[in-house]
């Protein structure tokens, strides 16, 4: 019974992320492309819905050795699929409640 429960939940996950907005890995593309002597170090939303998502992106800037927060924000448009909207970044540690 167990292993039921987890291949429907691992189908369920599976589901919702495939008709969510963009993955972790095309918005570490698009940063990379943007910030190409950047290091990312980890990239994850933060917050989101069907109509918007906020994406954390962590990485460490070249010319200066500091580690810092990204943040961008999704739009979903609809058929047009999801456009970026937002984008801001701050030094670590980020000010509390910063793209958590």
């Amino acid at each position: 019974m167990r292993a039921i429960e987890i291949v429907l939940l691992a189908s369920t996950v599976g589901v919702l992320s495939g008709c969510g907005g963009p993955s972790d890995a095309q918005v570490r593309r698009a940063f990379q492309r943007e910030n190409p002597d950047c290091t990312v170090t980890d990239v994850y939303v933060s917050e989101g819905d069907a109509s918007a998502i906020y994406f954390t992106i962590k990485y460490r800037d070249p010319t200066s050795q500091i580690d810092r927060r990204a943040c961008w924000q999704y739009l979903n448009q609809g058929e047009e699929g999801w456009r970026l909207n937002y984008k801001d970044s701050v030094a670590e540690p980020a000010p509390a409640g910063y793209c958590q």
